[in-house]
């Protein structure tokens, strides 16, 4: 699970060298989203002024460098995590498009090679022309979901230039769908209380696991060796939230706790160190506060007011910040 928290994350910078042309360019713009290429070679930032700004990330100094960016007038930019916004590791990058503003025939998202500054056409077996989930996945294929028709695609691109469609799946109903980096689809089935995660290369299931019947999944989380499933479902005729911890290598619930705060968010911190899980609540005052837990037995609240409170100060300082 991703966050700036955690530890295996790669904590870069603006390089020096271009940091006064860097912070002329972006400093002006409302940036509404960032992603990362599966490999972290490259990030990009979506603005609300319809910009896409490419970074590329320097291993040896671990510093951001400018690269470039494009105006994408038809770009849609309501609505985080239904923008399609994502990036691969040859430099393509797909964004949503505004219904007003293209044919009724076009595809709903449209895919730019960033090195040519042009588009890439997508040919689909079943001619599908609306996409509502996609991503990128660590062996640089793309993965696809039309909701609606409850059908997946999976692109191969094998000369950094033509994307192939190479497997189309029929999916089976669900409520809420995810594609995890190492390719896996996890899904969830409302009318069972049941969440799949299915290898998307072997068409096979690798673990199926139960929630109770009177919470409904509000969002999942998951360790970065995809090992460790963490469920935030809350109480469908309270307030009340329930997390949830399974292993995905033994089919087994380890652990779940009663939160009677409303959830803001949470993140699997320290992956390689004994993973520790942030959360972080809001009271009916809008007051937050986060907490640490072991997320293997979930019993024990450890205050991280102060933790937080640094971790916001330093990124703050840091440069990166102006992005």
């Amino acid at each position: 699970m991703t966050s700036i928290f955690d530890n295996s994350q790669v904590n870069v910078q603006i390089d020096p060298d271009t940091i006064e042309e860097t912070l002329d360019k972006n400093t002006t713009k409302n940036i509404l989203e960032i992603v990362c290429s599966p490999e972290m070679k490259y990030i990009v930032a979506l603005s609300k002024e319809k910009c896409i700004s490419l970074w590329s990330i320097v291993n040896e100094e671990q510093n951001l460098k400018y690269e470039k960016e494009i105006f994408i007038d038809a770009a849609y930019t309501e609505s985080e995590g239904s923008r399609l916004f994502a990036i691969s590791d040859n430099l393509h990058v797909s964004i949503k498009l505004d219904k007003d503003k293209i044919s009724r025939n076009s595809y709903n998202f449209n895919f730019y090679s960033l090195i040519t500054n042009k588009e890439i056409f997508l040919r689909f077996p079943d001619r599908q022309k609306e996409i509502d989930f996609l991503s990128f996945i660590n062996n640089g294929n793309l993965v696809m979901v039309n909701a609606r028709n409850y059908r997946a695609y999976i692109f191969s691109c094998k000369d950094n230039t033509t994307w192939t469609c190479i497997s189309m799946i029929e999916l089976k109903y669900f409520k809420k769908i995810y594609i995890t980096p190492k390719g896996n689809f996890i899904i969830y089935n409302d009318t069972i209380h049941e969440i799949t995660i299915w290898d998307i290369e072997t068409l096979s299931i690798k673990t199926h696991v139960l929630i109770d019947w009177d919470y409904i999944l509000e969002t999942i989380g998951f360790s970065e060796d995809e090992e460790l499933l963490l469920v935030h479902a809350r109480e469908k005729k309270k307030i009340n939230n329930r997390f949830y911890v399974f292993s995905t290598k033994f089919w087994m619930n380890l652990a779940y706790c009663e939160i009677e705060e409303t959830i803001d968010g949470f993140h699997l911190i320290a992956s390689n160190k004994g993973e520790r899980l942030l959360i972080i609540t809001q009271d009916p005052t809008h007051i937050k506060k986060c907490f640490l837990m072991d997320p293997y037995i979930l019993k024990e609240r450890i205050n991280a007011e102060n933790f937080l409170k640094l971790m916001i100060l330093i990124k703050q300082k840091s440069p990166q910040s102006h992005i």
